[in-house]
Order: structure tokens, then sequence, then C-alpha cells
């Protein structure tokens, strides 16, 4: 892969991340649905993440995903040309990297929806806490 398709895919994974993060302020306290998490996650890689609002990690799963797919293609197409063997081993990690690299996307937008309502509890400090539930 030549350099200007590296800054091609880096670029876009840039502008995913930058040009989302900044959009209106959400509300901190809205919670996250696992469910919806996992449908955009199942969508495309860092869907959930850009539901959660990490936006970063989720930029990062979209330009790791795009570069293992485009190894992968390289690879394939090097099948018909070069070592056999070597470019089949390749093809075949770049296509498992491709999968580890949803799967992780997936699971992690799920558990980081489970896990939204315990951040903003754990932000709060205690005193506030109190003073609600004497109210």
């Amino acid at each position: 892969m030549n350099k200007v398709n590296s800054f091609i895919i880096l670029g876009i994974g840039l502008f995913f991340s930058i040009s989302i993060m900044n959009g209106e302020p959400v509300d901190t306290l809205m919670t996250k649905s696992p469910f919806e998490a996992a449908k955009y996650a199942l969508i495309f890689p860092g869907g959930g993440q850009f539901y959660n609002d990490n936006y970063l990690k989720g930029g990062i799963l979209i330009v790791l995903e795009i570069y293992s797919l485009i190894k992968f293609n390289e690879y394939r197409l090097d099948i018909k040309c070069d070592n056999v063997t070597s470019a089949i081993s390749k093809r075949n990690k770049s296509l498992w990297w491709a999968f580890f690299i949803y799967f992780y996307g997936f699971m992690d937008a799920v558990v980081e929806a489970h896990l939204m309502p315990h951040e903003t509890v754990m932000k709060t400090s205690v005193e506030e806490n109190i003073l609600e539930k004497t109210k």
C-alpha cells in the first residue's frame, strides 16, 4: 500500500472522529441503550462507539477495519502472482484481524452502554447525592 492510500485512510478516520466531536453538546445524564449500541455497532465498525460518544475510539476502529480489509484485498490479489503460501497466510491473518476488530467494537459498545449510568453516578459528589436523597 502506498503512502497516498495510507494518508487517505488516516484522513477519513480523523475527519469522522473530529467532525462529530464538534457537534451539539449532549445531555450527559441521558442513559444509553445497550441494544441501540449493538445495533449501531453491527451496522459498521465504530458505530456503537459513536453512539456512546466515544468518537476517538470509533474513528480508530473505522480506520483499523478499513486498513485490515485493504490489506486483505492486496494479499488476495498477490495469491495469483507471487508466493502462494506466504500470501495466503498474510491474507488469512488480515481477515482474522478484520473479524477481531469488528467483534471488539461490538462488545466494547455494548459494555460501554451498560456502564454509562455508572459513570454519571460516580462523577457526582457524595454530598450532592445525600442532599438529593434527604429532600
